[in-house]
């Protein structure tokens, strides 16, 4: 088998054509490189370039670029056609009041926690550090469903075997729903304070109020100093 570029490939022709082929060829090549991506077919390119190559120098890079030219349309086209079927991407825009910071847990300085992914009927209990300190919880006192509570406000009471301790709520409302389940199993608040033994749902007045409270990392720090004291 003759060499690619050998005379005998070349049928006794000038080598002028020869050379303006072989530069036709790498700027082709390096052409349909940056046309084509992975997903086309890489082959059947080589193969038509293969062919090509023993024609003179002039047909050569003339059939050359009629098929690069209808690979770039062909190759706009279908970008075009999935940049068309591709959904629209619409970026995420979070408020101050409506992201997901606000609707986290949060604590006050009394030991309440309140967790207001749903504002309508946020939930209340006595946080894990309390539950600790008062040690075995043996009465509940409930709030009344419907009552209208301003924040700061006594909503019931905890006692154990060591001592009693108000609920206050940590914003304004109107209590919704109460965990009658305690008034049986009040041993709840210290297996799940933060969970099953939680006391009431309030739908809050206003979200605002919830700003000014601890986030968990703040309430660590606070009991941490707490106990410091």
């Amino acid at each position: 088998m003759s060499p690619r570029f050998g005379p005998s490939s070349w049928s006794g022709q000038s080598i002028e054509p020869a050379v303006a082929g072989a530069a036709a060829h790498r700027h082709a090549t390096a052409r349909i490189a940056v046309l084509y991506t992975k997903h086309h077919a890489f082959d059947s390119i080589e193969d038509k370039m293969a062919a090509a190559i023993g024609q003179s120098g002039a047909a050569f890079a003339r059939a050359l670029q009629g098929p690069a030219k209808s690979v770039a349309r062909c190759s706009r086209t279908q970008f075009q056609r999935m940049r068309a079927q591709r959904p629209a991407f619409t970026p995420a825009v979070r408020s101050f009041t409506a992201s997901a910071r606000s609707f986290e847990k949060r604590y006050t300085e009394d030991h309440e926690w309140i967790d207001t992914s749903n504002p309508e009927a946020a939930t209340i209990g006595i946080s894990t550090y309390a539950a600790k300190a008062l040690g075995d919880v043996v009465y509940v006192e409930l709030p009344q469903i419907d009552m209208e509570v301003n924040k700061g406000d006594a909503i019931g009471a905890v006692e154990s075997v060591k001592s009693a301790s108000d609920i206050m709520t940590p914003v304004s409302g109107m209590i919704t729903e109460v965990n009658s389940s305690l008034e049986e199993k009040p041993s709840k608040i210290n297996s799940s304070p933060e969970g099953d033994g939680w006391l009431a749902k309030v739908k809050m007045t206003s979200q605002d109020e919830v700003q000014g409270l601890m986030d968990a990392e703040a309430y660590r720090k606070f009991t941490e100093e707490s106990s410091d004291k």
